[in-house]
């Protein structure tokens, strides 16, 4: 737009070519402030998405440990309750003076040892030195238990039941109390353990939705930022800068430079 009585700059160039130049600067001077926006912002989310996966891996150790607790107490429970079931069966061979029910009750044992030495031998590999620590020789005091069943029963099978059951008395009972005063504190240990480790991966889970809540009201906040931003740079500056020009006219002071001219919109139509 040309005013009258407008002068030419003393380089020659026209009025439009100054204005277009100082919007060409103002499109700089926006784009800018919307990079250092972004700029900001993106280290925001950077800083969280670290946050977030620092608290994800953590989640997932506090898990697998915890499911390793559970596995271990589990296989201790089993190798107790198949021990006592065991024994049980024993003395109810050794007392039968039935010879079929004692085959059928014979059968049942050797089942019975060869559940506890699978779980023995899954148990075992599970354990580590803090373990290890609590089930002081284990192992053998579970070979030693299991080496008295198969006494037990091939005395009792081959018809020696007082003999059978001097060695239930004197060697299964005693060698099962000593392996159940190893296993009982560590099935207290792992029940302690898991309660713990479940709590904190009940927390780890709590942190996890606080960060994707906060995650969430950062792009709901970055993207009114970029709103507020665009409609600022874009219309509410230019139309205060073409109100102050047009007040300038109206005064008549013809020199008055109208922004604006260059753009390509109904702003730009406004001005021209």
């Amino acid at each position: 737009m040309r005013c009258r009585g407008a002068q030419l700059p003393d380089d020659g160039l026209t009025a439009e070519h100054v204005l277009s130049a100082r919007d060409r600067d103002l499109g700089v001077e926006r784009q800018l402030l919307m990079d250092a926006w972004q700029a900001e912002v993106s280290r925001a989310a950077a800083a969280l998405a670290g946050l977030s996966y620092s608290v994800l891996e953590q989640g997932r150790d506090l898990s697998r440990h915890a499911g390793a607790a559970h596995q271990k107490a589990f296989l201790a429970s089993e190798i107790r309750a198949t021990s006592r079931a065991v024994q049980r069966d024993l003395l109810n061979l050794v007392l039968d003076q039935n010879a079929e029910s004692r085959l059928a009750m014979a059968e049942n044992v050797d089942r019975r040892i060869m559940a506890l030495q699978d779980l023995s031998s899954r148990f075992l590999p599970t354990l580590g030195d803090a373990d290890r620590a609590i089930l002081v020789n284990f192992d053998a005091l579970g070979q030693q238990v299991i080496q008295a069943f198969g006494a037990v029963r091939q005395q009792a099978m081959a018809g020696q039941p007082d003999l059978a059951y001097q060695t239930f008395t004197r060697d299964v009972r005693v060698r099962e109390r000593a392996m159940r005063a190893v296993i009982d504190p560590f099935l207290l240990e792992m029940e302690r353990q898991s309660d713990s480790l479940t709590l904190a991966v009940q927390e780890q889970a709590v942190w996890a939705k606080r960060i994707s809540i906060v995650f969430s009201f950062i792009g709901i906040i970055t993207w009114l930022g970029l709103a507020l931003a665009a409609i600022f740079l874009w219309a509410v500056r230019p139309l205060r800068a073409m109100t102050g020009a047009m007040t300038k006219l109206a005064d008549r002071q013809w020199q008055t430079e109208v922004p604006g001219t260059a753009r390509m919109d109904e702003i730009g139509d406004m001005a021209k």
